[in-house]
């Protein structure tokens, strides 16, 4: 009997045996090592379990040191502000001069030149052809005659404009006067157009009759004698806050008064960034401020609202009389005027 051929033997090809897929097979430590051992990357986790709490502690400790910092995203902000060319002043502010009418002394030896006096004998209330000729009008001769040291009689009103230049809120926690200096009344020429009509509404008084004038708040005075419209107060910053926000501005009518003595000041701003006290000083382009009594040198009746009649001395006066034109007095040392009567309390 024949017996059958047994069938060739197939020859596995090279680089292709199949891997072994049992649990425990070589594939298995391909993944991650010995048999039995699973996944390399749970090893990693177990071997280096301890350098991971410490790299997180790490890390924990750095949020929290630098969180203030870096969420105070305003503070950051400013910092580059002001860094870059012009971003130093954290207010910008403008002053003017609110007087209700044109009323100015001049130091003694200080007389009008002749292009004012010129202008005052043409100039005509009411008449639009001589408000303003040859260059001049009434602000200008106000604008020359404070940068020869003229002071206003009695009252100043100043308008503060104070606008804010930082991302963060600008907290105002002072304005007072400073640098004051009191003089006897000035006594050069005087130049008096009284108001037609009531002044600003004042938000602020300053007092130079105190012996250390501080920001007050202006009441209305309740009193017919008074003098003043609005009287000063309480302190201002005891009741009232001022926050200055950016590009925001922000007005203050600030009326100052004196009845004994000629004063000269510059007003200082203390404001807070943070936990940063500044302060900025504003003057009138680089010229103090000035103020002072009409000088009276004899007091006679009462009229009213706390004025007497009186005589005034000065080198030269100019005034409106009753035909809406401006005249020079002829005897400037003995003129009839109305005085304060500073027998009445404000």
């Amino acid at each position: 009997m024949a017996q059958r051929p047994e069938p060739p033997r197939r020859r596995p090809v090279r680089g292709c045996t199949q891997p072994d897929r049992s649990p425990h097979g070589p594939a298995s430590a391909q993944a991650g090592g010995r048999p039995g051992e699973g996944p390399r990357w749970r090893k990693w986790l177990r071997d280096h379990g301890v350098l991971a709490t410490v790299s997180a502690t790490v890390a924990a400790t750095l949020v929290l040191t630098l969180a203030p910092e870096a969420f105070e995203v305003a503070a950051v902000k400013d910092k580059i502000r002001s860094a870059k060319p012009g971003g130093g002043a954290d207010i910008r502010y403008t002053v003017r001069f609110q007087d209700p009418g044109y009323q100015l002394v001049t130091p003694a030896g200080v007389t009008l030149s002749a292009g004012q006096r010129r202008y005052l004998k043409e100039w005509e209330l009411g008449d639009p052809a001589t408000q303003s000729r040859d260059g001049y009008d009434l602000d200008k001769v106000m604008r020359e005659l404070r940068a020869a040291g003229a002071a206003n009689p009695d009252e100043l009103f100043l308008r503060l404009t104070l606008e804010g230049r930082r991302n963060q809120p600008i907290f105002v926690d002072d304005v007072r006067p400073v640098d004051i200096h009191r003089t006897a009344p000035l006594k050069g020429a005087f130049l008096d157009l009284p108001p037609q009509d009531g002044g600003e509404t004042q938000k602020m008084v300053f007092d130079f009759d105190e012996a250390v004038p501080r920001a007050r708040k202006a009441v209305e005075s309740e009193s017919p004698e008074s003098t003043e419209e609005f009287t000063p107060g309480g302190l201002f910053f005891h009741t009232e806050t001022l926050t200055v926000k950016d590009a925001v501005q922000d007005s203050l009518v600030i009326k100052s008064t004196a009845t004994r003595k000629a004063v000269t000041f510059k007003i200082r701003v203390d404001y807070r960034i943070g936990d940063t006290s500044r302060h900025l000083t504003i003057d009138d382009h680089g010229r103090p401020f000035a103020l002072t009594p009409v000088n009276c040198t004899r007091k006679g009746r009462p009229v009213e609202n706390g004025y007497v009649n009186g005589r005034v001395a000065y080198e030269d006066i100019w005034q409106m009389g009753d035909d809406a034109k401006v005249h020079r007095v002829p005897d400037p040392g003995s003129h009839e005027h109305q005085c304060l009567d500073l027998s009445r309390e404000k």
